[in-house]
């Protein structure tokens, strides 16, 4: 195939080869571009179906325009002799083959990569495309650090009236959901389990289903028997261990309900984690490792002391333990860290000691009933055994009053013995601090509800926000949410579509009214410059780089708070050309595409100043 043409792509030199085609680098005579060409291998080329599943992958994807997902340029169509894809041509390597060689670590960095990929699947769900074959080897880092979803060649169009498909056994066995196993009706969350089992092996170094035969691996992911992802890899935070479980959940009704809602989980994670944007963070993690780990480890001790403190604040030492243990694993001299885990220490003692008078207290108890219950037998009986208890007819009761403290492990020590140990293996003989077991829902649990009837709760938010308490929906769209919540510590989630979710404890007091006010951060806004010049890109007077530059990483637009949308002022300069300058709407949360073609420059010509977009209101 070196050296033919196909139509107006000449083909140059082999990339690589899979079971179905051959992918070759091709150069597009007409754009003058580098391309990358997918052909069918010689001996399917003839064959209905395979030509056919080329085709389904073609239309697929030209259904599809997002910054994460390889974009399709051309298709031979289904009747030349010779079928073939002509798409975007990306150089790099694939997840697979990073994660052989690198670890996912910090572990907030697994969960932005599956945060990115949570966005890319919910731009082809939304758009009726279910991929049925997310896996690391289909996953591209491009150079510059931007993963790409790629190989959507068993995908599947579904009907937009109900949204799933029924179809014969395809994909790789150890990313399929139990439904495509069991020949059911599959949606989108089969997208979602697949994703989970990346998720499981960037954390944990390994996959959750492995067996040494296709049948008994199989029947371990319709079973759903796999090891929790913390007993393989002890730093992966309760968060992220819940969103695992939950994607790997057998029944699809009890996974995420769309790619969008995963999405909104991953980020809590990495964001709490103290890791930046993934924007910024995964290219230079991809590129730089080492210097990622250097510079989040700073702020994320930072991050975790403040959480720590935040925990001990609502009476959560469960939640405070874990967020000073990570502190530590990240340096272990931290002064800020040691003065808490004194704090929880301390604590801890004096819960005991609670704990021991609390039980005291309920033998007197029990002792001052039994004597209450002799006295009524005494009176049934009458005079004729006076102060004597006939035991043969009367309650029998029995006490142990003897109550000894049990010496508990000093917590210090225990976390000392805790991250002695190698990453990624576990100590038998140390005793564990509690932790809260992951739960498979999504609803966080009350802290503490005393008795009590419900107290008033003001809530205010600014500038508006979806709302839920403990995990359940109390309302949408509002400033002011006016609740009545019993007593007890209870937790707040505000969310909306352009700003940074924020979750908030709240402890509401017997007859106190509760008041919380919060502002949420905008999220920032992505920006992208299409121009075949490539000129260099300045955003309200500031460099951002080449056009071209921006395709590969679109340019990150910092919003203040205030409205969700606003403009910009995008100049863009390029030597024998007239520098545009002109404004453009941009909206928190999402992604500006700019198409511009530059004039040349005439003697003595000024600058082009276009016109202002008119206003937009998302």
């Amino acid at each position: 195939m070196v050296g033919r043409q196909l139509d107006h792509y000449v083909i140059q030199d082999e990339l690589g080869q899979g079971g179905m085609s051959v992918v070759y680098r091709a150069r597009d005579t007409v754009l003058q571009r580098d391309v990358a060409i997918k052909v069918l291998h010689p001996f399917l080329a003839d064959r209905p179906d395979a030509r056919r599943r080329l085709a389904r992958e073609a239309r697929a994807v030209a259904k599809l325009r997002h910054h994460n997902i390889l974009e399709v340029y051309g298709f031979s169509g289904e009747d030349t002799p010779q079928g073939y894809i002509a798409m975007e041509l990306l150089r790099g390597e694939t997840l697979k083959q990073f994660g052989e060689r690198e670890k996912f670590y910090p572990s907030e960095v697994a969960a932005a990569v599956a945060w990115v990929m949570a966005g890319a699947l919910a731009h082809a769900h939304d758009n009726g495309v279910i991929h049925r074959d997310v896996k690391p080897e289909n996953i591209m880092i491009r150079q510059d650090g931007v993963l790409k979803l790629m190989d959507f060649g068993i995908a599947h169009v579904v009907d937009a009236a109900n949204l799933t498909i029924t179809g014969t056994l395809q994909g790789s066995p150890a990313h399929m959901a139990p439904e495509v196993i069991e020949g059911q009706d599959v949606d989108a969350r089969a997208d979602l389990f697949s994703l989970g089992t990346v998720l499981f092996w960037m954390a944990t170094g390994q996959l959750p289903f492995t067996a040494k035969s296709p049948h008994a691996l199989l029947k371990k992911i319709v079973e759903g028997r796999y090891t929790e992802p913390q007993r393989l890899n002890a730093e992966i935070p309760d968060r992220l261990a819940v969103i695992i479980k939950r994607l790997l959940a057998r029944d699809p009704d009890d996974r995420y309900r769309t790619a969008g809602d995963l999405k909104d989980a991953l980020q809590g994670v990495w964001e709490e984690g103290g890791l930046e944007d993934p924007g910024v963070s995964l290219p230079l993690f991809f590129k730089q490792p080492e210097r990622l780990r250097t510079e989040w480890a700073e702020r994320a001790a930072t991050r975790f002391i403040a959480l720590a403190e935040g925990h001990l604040k609502t009476g959560d030492r469960v939640r405070a333990l874990a967020s000073v243990n990570r502190v530590l694993a990240l340096r272990p001299e931290h002064p800020a860290a040691a003065a808490l885990m004194k704090n929880l220490e301390r604590r801890s003692r004096t819960a005991g000691r609670v704990r021991i008078a609390a039980a005291m207290g309920a033998v007197v108890a029990m002792a001052g009933a039994a004597v209450g219950v002799a006295s009524m037998v005494e009176e049934q009986k009458g005079m004729e055994t006076p102060g004597v208890v006939d035991t043969t007819t009367g309650p029998t009761l029995r006490l142990e009053t003897s109550v000894t403290e049990e010496k508990r492990p000093s917590i210090k020590n225990t976390f000392r013995s805790l991250t002695s140990r190698p990453r990624m293996e576990r100590n038998k003989d140390v005793v564990l601090p509690p932790r809260v077991e992951p739960d498979p829902k999504p609803a966080q649990p009350v802290a503490t509800t005393p008795a009590g009837p419900p107290q008033k709760v003001h809530l205010r938010v600014d500038p508006w926000a979806d709302l839920e308490v403990n995990g359940a929906p109390m309302g949408s769209g509002k400033k002011v949410y006016e609740l009545e919540l019993a007593p007890g510590v209870h937790r707040v989630k505000f969310t909306q579509k352009y700003a940074q979710t924020e979750e908030r404890e709240i402890t509401v007091n017997p007859g106190q009214p509760t008041d919380l006010a919060v502002q949420l951060k905008l999220k920032p806004a992505h920006l992208m410059v299409h121009c075949e010049d490539d000129p260099e890109v300045f955003i309200n007077g500031v460099y951002k780089g080449s056009a071209r530059e921006s395709e590969r990483t679109p340019i990150l637009v910092p919003l203040p708070n205030g409205p969700s949308s606003t403009k910009v002022r995008v100049k863009l300069v390029r030597q024998g050309k007239e520098t545009v300058d002109f404004e453009r709407n941009v909206t928190a949360g999402e992604m500006t595409d700019v198409v511009v073609g530059l004039r040349d420059a005439q003697p003595g010509a000024r600058e082009v100043v276009a016109p202002m977009d008119p206003p937009e209101d998302p």
